[in-house]
């Protein structure tokens, strides 16, 4: 029996997003990753180009996350916003809290 992974899409302000995990290069993850414009980042790491200062990709998240998802993997997600209102913007969705 397979086991699923625990992988972490994690959104700072200083980094970006990333997405980490105990074995990111499971196939199915990578072929997430790629289709959704990831960059490969490290052997245990993945950036999302389209991060901007001052506000995390919501919507590539919350896909990214749950395509991983549907191929039988553990993610959490963590989303540090600089702005301070703490909202997170993103031009493809409404404005939501943190």
């Amino acid at each position: 029996m397979m086991r699923a992974h625990q992988l972490t899409i994690e959104h700072t302000p200083g980094t970006g997003t990333t997405i980490t995990g105990d074995d990111i290069t499971d196939q199915d993850v990578v072929d997430v990753l790629t289709a959704g414009g990831w960059s490969h980042a490290g052997p245990t790491a993945w950036s999302a180009g389209t991060s901007a200062p001052g506000g995390a990709p919501v919507f590539l998240i919350e896909t990214t996350a749950a395509r991983i998802r549907a191929t039988g993997h553990t993610v959490t997600v963590h989303i540090e916003d600089d702005d301070q209102a703490g909202i997170i913007r993103h031009p493809a969705r409404a404005q939501a809290t943190v």
